[in-house]
């Protein structure tokens, strides 16, 4: 997507960066377009051309620069900025939600869930920032490819300093570097199978799934013989190797010029000092371990477990505190990541004694830092304590959630569990019981089915138990609650209506998924139907069981792959399924008057929108037909049948939809439908 910014009073037309940016420093303006100099703005850009074949990825995004923005107000200004009150957002008649913005810094900067347009003009009357949306492609017979925002002055003009807010939603993929071109099906040259450049070859692959963040598994060097200095029942883990910085580099200079946002999963709950049995001091154990970790002053001073791994960073403590927040800030500041989404991030929220607190002075820093509060800051809200935070996590209005609620709800009703009609609606809806406190957003909840823990999508929907045989735990390790359904047979089957029935669930998970209010996250390889044979902890393998299967993508593309990459694709089109503020009366129209039966697994309702069309959806948990009465469409519309995950590949998704839909239509048994009311 490219903008134009226009003047009015005969100054320059002047081209802003694309809106799809990433999330930059408080000082660091990133820019992507054409040559063009910003000389009103005393700003340069540099050349940008992106290859769109597989060859020569890397050479064409090496050119790629950052640039500095003009600190015109100084770091005080900058940071009373920051703890500015947002102004109320509004929606307009468009693809996007704004509001006013804010002046600092100038150019282009990521704040919260969006971008921040901000340009020096002290002559201009008028000012209209124009966004170039080709994937918008045409609505209703007419160009939706380009929007014009006219700024107010009343709101969007502060001294000369012209501003906007345009919001961003994400759809994320949790990837793992390695795991993803390590296999020989990536047809790669052996030298970077398994690395950032191999991820940069791939790179055509996540544009044309439609994703636009990628979260990535821990990516940092760490002590390869750790598993050989003592006994370790997961022999296999000493294949791994580590991933050198250059192609790190070379990953983000990529990812940063196709308009990717990058989320490093990071981990600040423990460190490789292992517990009081088998101490192994590299650093902290040495230096002042009654400081670096938590303890237990009444019990000889015996390390404290809340992260699994048998020590516990003292988070809080001012000088651990302060080494935490100099890490996040060199990733930002060094190598321009986009955010960081923290394992086990309620373990930042405990005192030294392992207490709960209220306000955890670290969460706190986070949100408020100058540079850190412009990122993506994502918590896993729960830790191997029991500190369960989903929906309580302390936030500032800053931090969003794994919601973990969200992933629970919806594999119940999805696989057709009793009584869970309601809660499936309310996640669906963005969890305002969880979410709508204070100023927080539906997009605070990141939306999940599956994450790198516990069973794939495929593993979902065929197995009802774990099989972690090969991890050599003896099938100790893992999750045994999985909220899993195989649809009549474990594990592998030639019955093709179970493999049917199958198919038609995780279409209906992803339309669920990508239907719900707040940010959705897919797992990789779910876009094929990666399995790893029922194995829910196989985090220790490098070995098929986690690879990227290239050649079943290449098998499935035109039907899972196809259908996985339209109804991403139709979610960015539509931002009725990603709305700013949540869902009211005037939104939504819940189509029920029993929310009360239990045995109810049928749900239906209209997303409402005034300017593209309303929307229908619904689920069917039942195993028999159901015959869903239809709403009438808005005036002068008729029903247009874009999904329908019991049809075959193409006809269940039709992106430009499917005429002649009556008043009534049959839902056949677990599955699932949408309708777009089009003139």
């Amino acid at each position: 997507m490219d903008a134009l910014i226009y003047f009015q009073k005969g100054l320059k037309m002047l081209h802003s960066p694309p809106l799809f940016t990433h999330a930059a420093s408080s000082n660091c303006l990133r820019s992507r377009i054409a040559s063009f100099s910003f000389l009103e703005m005393g700003l340069r850009s540099s050349k940008h051309v992106f290859g769109s074949t597989r060859k020569g990825l890397i050479s064409e995004t090496i050119g790629n620069t950052r640039l500095k923005a003009p600190n015109v107000y100084g770091r005080r200004a900058q940071e009373t900025v920051l703890e500015e009150e947002a102004t109320q957002v509004s929606e307009i008649s468009s693809p996007m939600k704004v509001s006013p913005g804010q002046a600092f810094p100038l150019g282009t900067s990521e704040v919260e869930s969006g971008i921040n347009f901000a340009i020096f003009s002290q002559h201009a009357t008028a000012v209209t920032l124009c966004l170039s949306l080709p994937e918008r492609g045409k609505l209703d017979g007419q160009d939706a490819g380009l929007l014009e925002l006219p700024l107010d002055p009343r709101v969007n003009k502060t001294g000369d300093i012209w501003h906007i807010y345009v919001e961003k939603d994400l759809v994320i993929y949790e990837m793992n570097v390695r795991a993803f071109t390590a296999d020989e099906s990536s047809g790669l040259d052996p030298g970077i199978r398994g690395s950032y450049l191999g991820v940069i070859e791939k790179i055509p692959h996540l544009l044309e799934l439609g994703i636009n963040a990628v979260e990535l598994l821990p990516v940092f060097e760490f002590d390869e013989l750790e598993f050989q200095r003592r006994p370790n029942p997961r022999d296999h883990m000493v294949r791994f190797n580590h991933l050198p910085s250059y192609g790190f580099i070379m990953w983000i200079k990529c990812a940063f010029g196709i308009f990717l946002c990058v989320i490093l999963d990071v981990v600040y709950n423990h460190t490789n000092e292992v517990d009081d049995e088998n101490p192994y001091t590299t650093s902290f154990r040495g230096i002042d371990n009654k400081v670096y970790y938590m303890v237990d002053f009444s019990s000889n001073c015996k390390l404290l477990n809340y992260s699994g791994c048998g020590n516990t960073l003292n988070c809080n403590h001012p000088v651990v505190m302060e080494l935490i927040l100099d890490s996040l800030r060199h990733w930002v500041i060094e190598y321009h990541v986009d955010g960081f989404r923290f394992d086990l991030a309620s373990v930042l929220c405990r005192a030294a004694d392992g207490s709960p607190l209220n306000a955890p002075p670290l969460i706190k820093a986070i949100a408020k830092d100058a540079t850190l509060s412009r990122c993506k800051i994502i918590a896993e809200p729960w830790d191997c304590g029991g500190l369960y935070l989903v929906g309580r996590f302390p936030n500032w209005d800053r931090w969003a959630e794994w919601n973990g609620k969200y992933r629970d709800d919806v594999r119940m009703f999805i696989k057709g569990d009793f009584g869970m009609k309601g809660r499936f609606a309310t996640r669906v809806a963005g969890s305002a019981d969880l979410y709508k406190v204070n100023k927080r957003k539906p997009y605070h909840s990141i939306n999940f089915v599956i994450a790198h823990d516990g069973f794939t999508l495929y593993d979902l929907v065929s197995y009802n138990f774990k099989h972690n045989e090969a991890n050599g735990e003896g099938g100790n390790d893992g999750c045994n609650d999985n909220l899993s359904w195989n649809g009549g047979c474990e594990g592998e089957t030639a019955d093709n209506n179970i493999k049917a029935l199958r198919s038609r669930q995780m279409k209906n998970f992803h339309l669920a998924l990508m239907i719900s209010q707040g940010t959705p996250m897919m797992l990789m390889g779910d876009e094929y139907g990666h399995s790893r044979f029922g194995n829910n902890n196989s985090y220790g393998h490098d070995t098929a069981i986690n690879h990227f299967q290239w050649g079943q993508l290449d098998a499935r593309s035109s039907s899972h792959f196809r259908f996985f990459s339209e109804m991403i694709k139709y979610r960015r089109k539509h931002p009725v399924f990603g709305r700013e503020n949540f869902l009211d009366k005037h939104k939504v129209t819940w189509h029920e008057d029993n929310w009360d039966n239990h045995e109810s697994k049928f749900l239906a309702f209209t997303l409402h929108d005034n300017h593209e069309g309303d929307i229908y959806v619904a689920f069917n948990a039942h195993d028999y037909f159901v015959k869903a009465i239809l709403p009438s469409p808005p005036n002068k519309r008729r029903w247009f049948r874009v999904v329908d995950t019991n049809l075959k590949s193409p006809d269940d998704f039709i992106p430009e939809g499917v005429p002649g839909i009556g008043s009534t239509y049959n839902v056949a048994p677990y599955s699932s439908i949408l309708f777009e009311a089009k003139s």
